[in-house]
C-alpha cells in the first residue's frame, strides 16, 4: 500500500493542494494565494509604505530574490526602480527581505491555514495505518523557508522537489 501524502503545487495564479492515499486522490483544492497574489502584495506594500509605484515585473524580482516565508538570518536586500507617487518622477528605494517577509505574512499564513486544513480533512478518511507520511512542495513559486514554516504549521516533515 502506497503511503498517504500530500502535494502542495505553487503556481502563478493558484496553489494547488492534493492529498494522495492508497495512489488515489482523497482531497483537493486549489486556491488563489500564489506568485501572482503575493506579487500584487509587494507592489501594494511598496506602494503605501514607500509611495514608490512599481511594475510587475519589479514585484517578481522581489519576490523571488528576498521574498520568503520566514525571516532569515542573513540581511538581504533590493534596490528597485520605480515612480514617485508625489512627482511622477523615478526613484529608487532599498528594501529589505525584513520587510518583503512581514509584508508576505498573510499569504504564508493563508497557504498554511490550506494546507492544515488538507491534513485535517484527510486525516477522517485514511485508514490508521495509512497516516501522512509525505509532503511535497512544487513549483517555481515556492518562497525561500516556505518548507520550515509549513512544517511548523503542520508538524510533518517537508520536501521541496523541482519540477
Amino acid at each position: 500500500m502506497k503511503p498517504t501524502e500530500i502535494i502542495v503545487k505553487f503556481g502563478a495564479d493558484v496553489t494547488d493542494i492534493s492529498v494522495l492515499s492508497s495512489g488515489k486522490v482523497i482531497y483537493s483544492r486549489a486556491f488563489r494565494v500564489a506568485a501572482n497574489e503575493m506579487d500584487e502584495v509587494i507592489t501594494q506594500y511598496i506602494k503605501s509604505e514607500h509611495q514608490l509605484l512599481i511594475n510587475k515585473e519589479t514585484a517578481i524580482t522581489v519576490r523571488k530574490q528576498i521574498g520568503s516565508a520566514l525571516p532569515i538570518n542573513e540581511s538581504l536586500s533590493a534596490n528597485i526602480d520605480g515612480y514617485d507617487l508625489a512627482t511622477g518622477a523615478q526613484r529608487s528605494v532599498t528594501i529589505t527581505n525584513k520587510e518583503v517577509s512581514a509584508a508576505l505574512s498573510d499569504c504564508v499564513l493563508s497557504i498554511n491555514n490550506a494546507v492544515c486544513t488538507a491534513v485535517s480533512r484527510s486525516f477522517l478518511k485514511v485508514s490508521d495505518d495509512s497516516s501522512i507520511k509525505k509532503v511535497t512542495l512544487i513549483g517555481d513559486s515556492i518562497l525561500r523557508r516556505m518548507a520550515e514554516s509549513l512544517s511548523m504549521a503542520i508538524k510533518l516533515p517537508i520536501s521541496v522537489r523541482d519540477n
